[in-house]
């Protein structure tokens, strides 16, 4: 008959650590010991919960396996580790017993602080150990008389009656080789898994509580961030706040001292949130670094909803590729250049474009939030686009044209640029819910954009396919 039972607690990824501790206890103590294990324990047709919560009650001891490995929230051990000590809370037992007691089996740089009815053993296996060779590392094993998992093998024994270990040398020399063993088991296990982890992509990790009925508002309210990957470089802050976890609107605040990218940083990032909910996820948004030089896709990978309402969800920034350059860095600066120019054209002057003043002013009010949102999105572009041809200067330009041409194209755009800003701005996030206002002022500056941009932009189209001619000749 069993003078003593043992339950073993640990989470999946801890298994293999769970069966030779599990092998050790039966090799030492043979009968003497029952050990519950689920997976050896439970049979088929059992009630889980009702059988591990029965055999946690009538365990003497508790085994826990934590090494490290991360844990989910509602994982199985935590409870376990819970239940064992409301169930054990008032038993009297003999100073010396293991009865009642729980021991963690854990990495030394997990091991937390002695408690009263707690024994913590290291599994003493260090990085720079684990640079070894199997075959080296049994070479080098030597178990001391006084290796803590051996004096617990004797306080086991001294518990189950079979007296002091110190008395007993041929088993204290057998639970040495069944520590070995153990040890080399462990070793291995630990070789297994990974050694270090790279995660290279700007990452940002959210997690709110979502209200059906007011979904922007309860993000804002509710929301934390955390930065990963190097992401806070995005947006211009500091490194320090790298993985620390943000208020939604502590995270805002931060974001807004960019007055000009802060408000549209913070758009994109609730629309591509809130478009979770309708399982119609957005990741066609763009957005531009703190810098404007470099643009990123923000991607929402997964988004993670739990019966509480609460939300866990992925944002990833991905660099947008970059062609090399070759042949002749003129031609490669005036083709740059007619693509920026051509592309602005494309976007406000002509009529076809969906952001057209009259297209806009005709549109319903979820599309001019989102016209509104792509404009934003555009216009980031067209500024990355510039830096990385060397055009971000005006000065850059006067290749193409005169420098008064230059200067009356800075003086009419510069004001319609910061009021379509505006307009965009207020388009996305009306106030009062006064959508048709910020479309009329949306559509207005539209409007003035084409007539006093378009023959600005013809000028210098002009301008730059006259250089194209002269480019066209091939020298051989």
């Amino acid at each position: 008959m069993a003078k003593l039972t043992m339950f073993i607690s640990y989470v999946h990824d801890d298994g293999g650590i769970a069966d030779s501790v599990r092998n050790a206890i039966q090799s030492a103590f043979g009968d003497d010991i029952v050990v519950f294990q689920d997976k050896v324990s439970i049979q088929q047709g059992d009630n889980l919960h009702d059988t591990i919560s029965e055999n946690l009650k009538l365990s003497d001891i508790l085994a826990v396996i934590s090494t490290g490995t991360e844990r989910p929230s509602h994982d199985w051990a935590g409870w376990e580790l819970g239940f064992f000590d409301a169930t054990h809370a008032n038993l009297e037992t003999d100073a010396n017993s293991l009865k009642g007691k729980i021991v963690t089996f854990c990495s030394a740089r997990n091991a937390p602080r002695p408690m009263n009815n707690r024994l913590y053993i290291t599994l003493d296996v260090d990085p720079k150990t684990l640079e070894k060779s199997e075959k080296e590392f049994e070479s080098g094993l030597v178990i001391a008389d006084e290796d803590p998992i051996v004096l617990w093998m004797g306080q086991l024994l001294k518990t189950v009656g079979g007296g002091n270990l110190k008395d007993r040398r041929d088993i204290l020399d057998s639970y040495k080789r069944i520590v070995a063993a153990l040890k080399l088991k462990v070793f291995a296990e630990f070789k297994r898994r990974p050694k270090s982890v790279l995660r290279p992509q700007k990452q940002l990790m959210v997690r709110y509580s979502h209200d059906e009925k007011d979904p922007v508002q309860s993000l804002r309210d509710t929301a934390t961030i955390t930065m990963r990957g190097q992401a806070t470089g995005v947006f211009g802050m500091r490194g320090e706040l790298e993985k620390a976890e943000l208020p939604w609107r502590q995270f805002t605040e931060l974001l807004n001292t960019n007055a000009e990218l802060g408000r549209f940083w913070t758009g994109t990032l609730e629309r591509l949130l809130i478009s979770a909910h309708d399982l119609d996820v957005d990741n066609s948004q763009i957005i531009a670094s703190y810098d404007q030089r470099v643009l990123y896709r923000v991607i929402l990978t997964t988004s993670t909803t739990y019966y509480n309402k609460t939300m866990e969800t992925n944002i990833y920034f991905v660099e947008l590729y970059r062609r090399r350059d070759y042949g002749n860095p003129a031609t490669s600066l005036l083709l740059k250049g007619l693509q920026i120019v051509c592309r602005f054209r494309f976007l406000f002057l002509e009529k076809q474009s969906q952001f057209h003043c009259i297209n806009v002013s005709l549109a319903d009010a979820p599309m001019v939030r989102s016209i509104a949102a792509r404009i934003v999105a555009e216009l980031d572009i067209l500024t990355s686009d510039a830096f990385q041809a060397n055009l971000q200067q005006p000065s850059a330009w006067t290749t193409f044209v005169d420098e008064d041409a230059l200067y009356a194209m800075g003086k009419a755009w510069e004001p319609l640029r910061v009021r379509l800003m505006d307009a965009c701005a207020a388009a996305i996030c009306p106030q009062d819910d006064n959508v048709e206002a910020a479309k009329e002022q949306l559509a207005k500056v539209l409007k003035d954009i084409t007539e006093q941009c378009g023959p600005q932009n013809e000028l210098l189209l002009r301008a730059m396919a006259t250089k194209l001619m002269e480019y066209s000749k091939i020298e051989i």
